[in-house]
């Protein structure tokens, strides 16, 4: 996914990250995604980081972006994103709650075929451009145990709106 910047001049940025930031570009943080069009600070792929040092970074936010990789490739990006938090970050994510996303469909009002609609996309992604497919999906379960098995400590995880998880992890 495009070229990797080695010699990046990250202490010319914040020393928190905004992965996979689409158009949420965010004050007091590097923002990074790999699709130039979102205008990031730094184009690069999340799940590569080597330009960014170990241990430099005392917040992640990976807002929506956790599920558009691929289901084999989870344990090693939060091993990646892990790697670059200072002791004591926080690592943030949004992601989905497939199981929420599953009761949706038999919930009063949610039984029509746009609402059916509106709740695969939910599950799949918009599919409207490269990188907007969504890989996997969590339980509350299977993520626990990513970020047990990365050596992250879990604050807190959260429904939000059903379907999704938010999720704050510490290195510690």
């Amino acid at each position: 996914m495009g070229v990797v910047k080695i010699n990046f001049n990250y202490v010319a940025y914040p020393n928190k990250l905004n992965l996979g930031c689409g158009y949420d570009i965010r004050s007091g943080y590097l923002n990074i995604d790999f699709q130039s069009f979102h205008s990031p600070d730094l184009i690069a792929d999340i799940t590569n980081l080597e330009m960014l040092p170990s241990g430099y970074y005392e917040e992640i936010i990976a807002q929506d972006v956790l599920e558009h990789i691929p289901r084999t490739q989870t344990q090693t990006v939060l091993n990646e994103w892990s790697r670059l938090l200072k002791q004591q970050g926080l690592l943030k994510i949004r992601t989905t709650n497939i199981l929420g996303a599953f009761k949706l469909f038999s919930w009063p009002g949610f039984d029509t075929a746009e609402k059916h609609e509106e709740l695969m996309h939910c599950i799949f992604g918009t599919q409207a451009y490269n990188g907007d497919f969504h890989y996997t999906a969590f339980t509350e379960t299977l993520i626990r145990c990513y970020l047990n098995h990365t050596g992250l400590t879990i604050i807190s995880i959260q429904p939000k709106d059903e379907w999704l998880f938010d999720i704050v992890a510490q290195k510690l």
